[in-house]
């Protein structure tokens, strides 16, 4: 433990925040206030690395080390029974699409919508109004809604689908 965070000191007083990154994300996740301690270094230094511009090409550092560090920690997260711990470092890293899906998937539908709605566009607010339309149409049985939200999604062939399969053909 001691050890580990010598190394990733190290690496950060030389400024090489990429590889305290890359060292950080290779520790196995437990499930331990360490873990979240870690998670957090992880997360932070990804985005210092993020905002350090190349004097030589005058562009950000590290863009893809955040949004790996955010799919890797939120991942580890689930795994110790934490998967909303992904939602927030998502959305920092710019990955809206994944933090709706996450959001979705622990049933919390009303912020998946706020965030598709504020954060989605084009093929991604489509995806993520398809699958909420398969959730109203599976759990509330609600056919109309379903097709409203397909609709709004610019799913047009799915909407069709859904009546003819709910045995709607005229309003198809």
């Amino acid at each position: 433990e001691g050890l580990q965070e010598r190394r990733v000191l190290e690496y950060v007083v030389l400024g090489d925040f990429a590889t305290a990154v890359a060292f950080l994300l290779a520790s196995e996740p437990e499930q331990s206030a360490r873990y979240y301690r870690d998670a957090l270094v992880t997360v932070a230094l990804a985005a210092a690395a993020n905002a350090r511009m190349d004097p030589a090409h005058g562009r950000a550092l590290g863009g893809q080390l955040q949004v790996k560090a955010a799919k890797v920690v939120g991942a580890h997260a689930a795994g110790v029974g934490d998967p909303l711990l992904a939602v927030p470092l998502y959305c920092a890293a710019g990955l809206y699409s994944e933090a709706v899906a996450q959001l979705q998937e622990c049933g919390l539908w009303r912020y998946a919508a706020s965030l598709t709605a504020h954060a989605l566009a084009g093929g991604e607010r489509a995806a993520a109004l398809a699958r909420w339309a398969g959730h109203v149409e599976g759990t509330e049985g609600s056919v109309w809604r379903a097709v409203g939200l397909l609709t709004a999604a610019g799913c047009l062939r799915e909407a069709l689908q859904a009546l003819l399969g709910a045995g709607l053909p005229d309003c198809a």
